[in-house]
């Protein structure tokens, strides 16, 4: 039997009357029975503890897209491009070489090291108990050696990945099955429930804006929901250099996407905001300003 206040709820969005609350119970009730569905999971986590999150894939994303932002911008400096010092690479150096491998494709990864991905992932713990920390933290190359090692470690080095979590698509098909295996949609009603798509991705999106995510030093990194070329994505701002007049640098990455027009889907007043105070699904069905 299906639980009778969430097919309420269902019942009422598939009508067309829009009521975020139906959404904040529904993925509160759904991220403890989504069947492994991370992102379902994720986003009703986001609903349960919006100021802070320090678990989770979009956690996990972000920690990775800092270790990549910090690695990078010793290459990429104020001055222009200069290369990695083997004797001391950064402090960041184990998580950056995890991170760029789970996230280059096959493709990419033969070109940069002339390995294949079952190579590569052999090569990878070698490599890291081959690097040796200095006492200011960062890292000396000199005693990798093997040539796997040797060529992940170049290949690794040269390529920076972004990469999101996950998308709006794979969020609206992971929640539908998740509804669909707790019996609260049935068959006839999934044309009514794809209309939903876009109200499903813009309250992750308003649940994901400005919340605080713990990085692994201590730091705190705040996701931004903002407009791009092909929608509204929620960005991670890594800060990578500092200014002489007490400014800094950002190296940004998307953590999620979406195909979202927000000239379709935001209220004018957050249109003509800078998208920094706090934002919400409002009864209309579009984000607007809280």
């Amino acid at each position: 039997m299906p639980d009778s206040k969430s097919r309420a709820r269902v019942e009422r969005m598939l009508r067309g009357d829009m009521r975020p609350d139906d959404l904040t119970h529904l993925f509160l009730y759904a991220r403890d029975r989504c069947d492994g569905r991370e992102s379902v999971q994720e986003i009703g986590d986001f609903v349960a503890h919006h100021a802070e999150r320090n678990k989770g894939i979009v956690t996990e994303s972000t920690r990775e897209w800092f270790a990549i932002a910090r690695f990078s911008a010793v290459v990429f400096t104020l001055e222009g491009t200069k290369p990695l010092d083997p004797e001391r690479l950064p402090a960041v150096t184990p998580s950056f070489l995890s991170a760029t491998l789970r996230r280059i494709d096959n493709k990419q990864l033969r070109a940069m090291s002339g390995l294949s991905r079952v190579a590569a992932r052999k090569a990878l713990p070698a490599l890291l108990r081959m690097l040796r920390q200095n006492a200011d933290g960062t890292y000396s190359a000199g005693p990798v050696s093997g040539q796997n090692e040797v060529a992940l470690l170049r290949g690794l080095s040269s390529v920076i990945i972004a990469k999101a979590a996950f998308d709006g698509d794979r969020l609206f098909a992971d929640f539908s099955a998740t509804l669909k295996s707790n019996a609260l949609v049935i068959k006839s009603e999934t044309d009514a429930l794809s209309k939903l798509q876009p109200v499903i991705e813009l309250f992750a999106i308003a649940a994901m804006h400005n919340c605080r995510i713990q990085m692994d030093d201590g730091s705190q990194i705040v996701l931004k929901a903002a407009p791009s070329d092909a929608g509204i994505d929620v960005n991670a701002a890594i800060p990578t250099h500092k200014l002489k007049d007490g400014g800094e640098i950002f190296l940004s990455s998307s953590i999620f996407k979406s195909k979202i027009n927000p000239k379709e889907f935001c209220e004018p007043n957050l249109l003509e905001s800078n998208w920094s105070g706090e934002i919400e699904l409002s009864s209309s069905g579009r984000l607007s300003l809280l």
